[in-house]
């Protein structure tokens, strides 16, 4: 289970906290046109089950978040704003 907070993203911060950080963890996030924009991967016991993922660099807009562990795929739709 993963709960992504806030959303929209308002201050250049994606935060999402993890029920069990023991296994390796991928996050994808795209754009509608497809483009992979982040592919940030956690190691299993490496990271807290709080997550901070500066976003300084994504532009206005929505985004698709991708995430993938021990077999499992969630899929979240994120919105970025200006501050």
């Amino acid at each position: 289970d993963i709960n992504v907070f806030p959303n929209p993203i308002e201050d250049n911060t994606l935060q999402f906290q993890v029920a069990d950080n023991t296994h390796d963890l991928t996050v994808k996030i795209m754009d509608y046109q497809g483009r992979m924009l982040v592919n940030q991967v956690y190691k299993a016991n490496q990271y807290d089950t709080k997550v901070a993922l500066p976003l300084k660099y994504l532009t206005t807009g929505v985004y698709m978040l991708n995430f993938e562990s021990n077999g499992s795929k969630m899929v979240k739709r994120i919105m970025f704003t200006e501050e």
